[in-house]
């Protein structure tokens, strides 16, 4: 009964944030502390890694195997183009990122040569989440 009342609190709460079309804030932000009994398993985790126009999305879950897997997640709700404002699934690599900055919108295109600049000038690989922080920061400060 836990369990389930954790998993649909779970749900609901994705929902909500999907009807608001807002940015979940980030974890640094959350102030109030969730009671899990010791009887609950926790079967997904998701926080925003880096916050703005453009919000990285971490989500780390059991898939069928009962093994953990993470997911990243890209999000751009105030524009409609990039995947009719629902999260992308990307990957952390180089290629990766071309694809999502050259055919993620037309607004994302536009700032591709910059962020490219960006990634060049401070010598990013994109292979990890600390280079995709660094990046999305730098596009949402734009």
């Amino acid at each position: 009964m836990k369990k389930t009342i954790l998993l649909l609190l779970i749900i609901f709460t994705g929902l909500m944030a999907e009807a608001q079309k807002i940015p979940l804030k980030p974890a640094a932000e959350v102030s109030k502390r969730i009671e899990v009994s010791k009887e609950a398993s926790v079967i997904s985790y998701e926080m925003n890694l880096a916050a703005g126009t453009l919000t990285l999305i971490k989500n780390i879950q059991k898939g069928d195997g009962q093994a953990y897997e993470t997911i990243y997640r890209l999000v751009k709700y105030d524009d409609p183009t990039f995947n009719n404002s629902k999260p992308v699934r990307i990957g952390i690599s180089r290629q990766s990122f071309d694809s999502v900055f050259t055919r993620g919108s037309t607004e994302l295109a536009g700032k591709f040569k910059i962020l490219d600049r960006y990634v060049s000038d401070n010598k990013l690989s994109m292979s990890n989440e600390k280079d995709w922080i660094a990046v999305i920061k730098y596009y949402n400060s734009l």
